[in-house]
């Protein structure tokens, strides 16, 4: 069965036109949870929450409806709930996930045979949901903590993705990680049920600093304040991260659907003035459908592969199910945080001003304006 893509929107009236263009296209083939799935055997386990989604059969498009909860927390438990055990459930047997494409390596210049950048003895720290302990791809290299339970072992999949894109290794004689001997750090700061909180990042943070790591992957969003443009908690920390050398990569989130008109502003810390932020782009060279964007007077720094990105996963009990496919600007996220990687390792004296300025170097421009990307597509340095 084909993997489902699951749309949640937290506020129903922003997004209408594009629900409404989808319902209008296919009417007839909404069809709520318990008839799609039950008869089929299929995500048994969720039925408390059917009346809160609405599946869109011949587009496979799951969208809920948040705003008929009256409680928000709830709402983004139930979420995240979904996406995960929907997930499980209806991915492809991850089993026989190949490296059917490395188009996002090959885009990079990391396929190229004269490039011996590997990261060697580089610390890459990566804040997000942990990362499979067992993994044989991190084997000896993993230096793991937890601000929010007593092991950093990812049960969610995304943290593990994110470490093998910036720090992986080969698979079947190919690669799909950028900086392959990297030490990671990895600090799990989400929940099982992938919720992140501002106090769980700072002590994320903190003690990336106190390890004295090169470069942090920020690969998540938290939507501003309305009266800020920016966490300016976020920066005060992403800017002490750079006086201590320490340059911080931030995603620019998911939210945008831009083939309807619907552009979404980036959260933080992408939006951070200090934090390098990264969009998503396609096979194509185009800014990805789902790329947020800078707000008015603001601007994204690089671009980097996010569409069908092959990369470790991670799934508690099965040993054999440890790869994926998957699409994101996290994704975009892992590899400028692997390329900084390569950076520091070719330049061991320069700090992180100077790491910064050569990564700009190494761009290709994209006819873009900077509000979407300013610097332009990352390569890696040779």
């Amino acid at each position: 069965m084909n993997q489902w893509k699951f749309l949640f929107f937290e506020n129903y009236s922003k997004h209408s036109i594009n629900i409404n263009k989808i319902k209008n296209e296919i009417t007839k083939n909404i069809i709520i949870y318990e008839e799609v799935f039950h008869d089929n055997g299929f995500i048994k386990d969720l039925n408390e929450y059917s009346q809160f989604v609405i599946y869109f059969k011949n587009l496979k498009i799951a969208y809920l409806n948040s705003n008929l909860l009256s409680n928000k927390s709830k709402a983004i438990s139930i979420r995240a709930k979904i996406l995960e055990e929907a997930f499980m459930k209806l991915s492809p047997n991850l089993t026989d996930v190949e490296v059917s494409s490395n188009w996002g390596i090959e885009s990079l210049n990391l396929s190229n045979e004269q490039n011996s950048l590997d990261g060697d003895n580089i610390k890459v720290a990566i804040l997000d949901s942990g990362i499979d302990l067992e993994h044989q791809d991190f084997s000896g290299r993993v230096i793991p903590t937890s601000v929010v339970s007593d092991t950093a072992q990812d049960f969610v999949g995304h943290g593990t993705h994110i470490a093998g894109i910036a720090c992986g290794g080969i698979n079947n004689n190919k690669r799909y990680g950028v900086a392959t001997k990297a030490k990671i750090y990895a600090c799990k700061v989400t929940d099982s049920s992938i919720n992140i909180s501002q106090f769980n990042v700072l002590q994320g943070f903190y003690w990336a600093m106190k390890e004295e790591c090169n470069v942090i992957c920020l690969a998540f969003s938290q939507e501003n304040k309305r009266h800020e443009i920016y966490n300016t908690v976020f920066e005060r920390v992403i800017r002490k991260c750079k006086n201590k050398n320490i340059l911080c990569i931030s995603g620019v989130g998911n939210d945008s659907d831009r083939e309807s008109g619907i552009k979404i502003s980036a959260g933080s810390p992408a939006s951070c003035p200090t934090s390098l932020s990264v969009t998503g782009i396609s096979e194509k060279m185009k800014i990805s459908n789902f790329s947020n964007r800078a707000k008015r007077n603001q601007k994204i720094d690089f671009a980097a592969p996010a569409e069908i990105i092959f990369s470790s996963w991670s799934i508690t009990g099965d040993p054999q199910k440890q790869f994926k496919n998957d699409s994101g600007t996290s994704m975009a996220t892992a590899f400028v945080t692997g390329i900084v990687a390569l950076l520091y390792q070719k330049y061991p004296n320069f700090n992180a001003y100077q790491i910064e300025a050569e990564l700009k170097k190494l761009c290709k421009p994209l006819d873009t304006d900077s509000r979407d990307c300013s610097y332009g597509f990352v390569q890696s340095p040779v």
